[in-house]
């Protein structure tokens, strides 16, 4: 076997060619039912997804645990989109509004506009 060579799929698993890949809005909708706590099998069965490829798609997503999730809404955390990609993230108060991911990138304007500021002279 090379390494381009593909291993096979476990049983009933998909390979990753056949696997589907996943949309924004299945990816919405994904970050929605995680931000509410709904178990892994609970979502794949919503979205006729294996668990697994639900979770693979959480850890890409960089969501956090469920456990910290559920955490943070007890305390008063709750999700609200990021103001630079729109993507849901557990914020934890409303001035916290970019996720962690955008807020690392530097760019706090997604690319969608430019600030410009009048010369000075």
């Amino acid at each position: 076997m090379t390494a381009t060579d593909e291993m096979p799929a476990p049983e009933g698993h998909p390979t990753r060619a056949q696997a589907r890949a996943w949309s924004d809005a299945e990816t919405n909708r994904l970050i929605s039912l995680w931000s509410v706590g709904t178990p892994n099998e609970e979502i794949a069965r919503i979205m006729s997804r294996t668990s697994q490829s639900v979770s693979m798609r959480a850890v890409r997503l960089k969501l956090p645990r469920k456990t910290l999730v559920l955490a943070g809404a007890a305390a008063g955390g709750r999700f609200r989109p990021c103001l630079t990609c729109r993507r849901e993230f557990l914020s934890s108060g409303p001035g916290n509004r970019m996720c962690d991911l955008c807020r690392a990138s530097g760019d706090e304007t997604g690319g969608d506009y430019v600030v410009a500021f009048p010369d000075n002279r």
